[in-house]
């Protein structure tokens, strides 16, 4: 695998390698590791169709489903899923998903970590509630539509058509950084601070005229 395809090695480190770091420290109870099918796709394992899933339903049962078919690279310790497939072919990505699902209505390790450290059995029937918006990354570089469907794209929510431009692909530590920064930021200060990031950049994808419209760089 390391001759045929050095990105798709890379990448399965990346991934395998924060999950690893996750579980050490206590914050990931639940994972799937990483690893190469079909000699080209990246992900936690053979999975199920997730497109039509993912536009139908009210969120909480598409977490459900997430949840019970097992269809992530790992969970955190609150609940949220966590997944990265990429497909690779000639030592190129040709196609990526990156996705982090909150659980639906329940409070954030990075609002209550003190109630997560004392392995509070009960964490969901707190009176404080955090509801989170589900954010996925998509890089179709075939589906590609000026404007409209961005090469790689910023989902937000449920919201049919929002496809925010992004810069260009990304490799896990970006996603993962990303995600923690932002959204835990505490959690970041305790546990991330001196967890090493470092990756390699992926050229851009992104036109001029997206440019102009508006995009984000990650």
């Amino acid at each position: 695998m390391a001759k045929k395809n050095k990105v798709a090695v890379k990448i399965i480190n990346e991934i395998n390698s924060f999950q690893n770091y996750l579980v050490t420290i206590g914050l990931a109870p639940i994972y799937n590791t990483a690893k190469l099918y079909d000699n080209n796709k990246v992900m936690w394992g053979k999975s199920e169709n997730l497109s039509i899933l993912l536009k139908e339903g009210h969120y909480e049962d598409i977490y459900k489903k997430l949840h019970e078919s097992k269809n992530y690279s790992f969970k955190f310790i609150d609940g949220s899923i966590f997944q990265l497939s990429y497909t690779i072919v000639n030592n190129v990505i040709t196609k990526m998903r990156l996705a982090y699902y909150p659980y639906p209505k329940t409070i954030s390790y990075n609002d209550d970590m003190e109630s997560y450290d004392l392995e509070c059995e009960h964490i969901d029937m707190l009176d404080k509630y955090v509801v989170s918006t589900p954010i996925r990354i998509d890089y179709a570089p075939k589906d590609h539509e000026e404007i409209k469907h961005p090469k790689t794209h910023l989902h937000l929510g449920q919201i049919e058509g929002c496809r925010i431009p992004l810069k260009s692909p990304i490799m896990p530590n970006k996603f993962f950084k990303f995600i923690f920064y932002n959204f835990y930021d505490k959690v970041f200060d305790r546990y991330f601070l001196k967890y090493n990031f470092e990756t390699e950049e992926i050229e851009a994808s992104i036109t001029l005229v997206e440019q102009k419209h508006g995009h984000i760089c990650i």
